[in-house]
């Protein structure tokens, strides 16, 4: 069974990208989140993009865990209709949410600039501008409650962030994807995403499951 390389530890840290620092431009570029697949040896044998489309990678690139999952924005170009060239990966934060109670010292909701939000297959993928001096973020999400109206079911997430001490110098980007396929969505189902905004406060995105 392939394990999910999500989190090595409760609060993830910030991983955010200037945007002089997108990780180089190529012709035919394409650009989406997606997960990539490793096999027994550390290579990255398949890529599923945004829509859940699986590719094989023509160009192998090793030096990762074996058999095991990782959630990226990629880079790459279609080589054919079933496999592509893999430029770049940058990871996500994704981890599993949690019990909103659960996470140590208080859920944090220090404010975010929202960049794009949107559900694709199994996730809710999330840009951020974020204001800081370089310190390392925290973030997570937090499940605040899974309640039940007839035969659907309304899924309440929010996301945990803490900038610590970060002083509000400059604009970094930072990629994240909301693991939702231990839900169990079915068509009807909504998920509910509370982000808080500067000049706004808290805002709810949410999303009508339909596979």
């Amino acid at each position: 069974m392939k394990r999910i390389c999500l989190c090595l530890c409760l609060l993830l840290m910030i991983v955010a990208c200037d945007d002089e620092n997108d990780g180089g431009r190529y012709p035919d570029v394409l650009t989406s989140f997606a997960d990539v697949i490793t096999d027994k040896s550390g290579t990255i044998e398949k890529m599923n993009d945004g829509d859940g489309i699986s590719y094989s990678v023509s160009n192998a690139s090793g030096g990762y865990k074996k058999d095991t999952l990782y959630r990226v924005v990629a880079q790459y170009r279609l080589v054919d209709e079933s496999s592509i060239y893999l430029y770049n990966t940058t990871k996500t934060i994704s981890p599993v949410p949690v019990p909103s109670n659960h996470i140590k010292g208080g859920f944090k909701t220090d404010s975010v600039r929202m960049q794009g939000i949107w559900l694709s297959a199994g996730y809710i993928n999330i840009v951020l501008q974020i204001e800081g001096a370089g310190e390392a973020h925290s973030f997570h999400f937090g499940q605040d409650s899974i309640s039940v109206s007839g035969e659907h079911r309304l899924v309440s997430l929010r996301l945990y962030h803490n900038r610590g001490e970060d002083a509000e110098y400059y604009t970094h980007r930072a990629y994240l994807s909301v693991p939702l396929k231990q839900y169990q969505l079915a068509d009807g189902d909504t998920i509910s995403m509370g982000v808080n905004l500067y000049g706004e406060g808290m805002k709810y995105y949410k999303f009508a499951y339909n596979q």
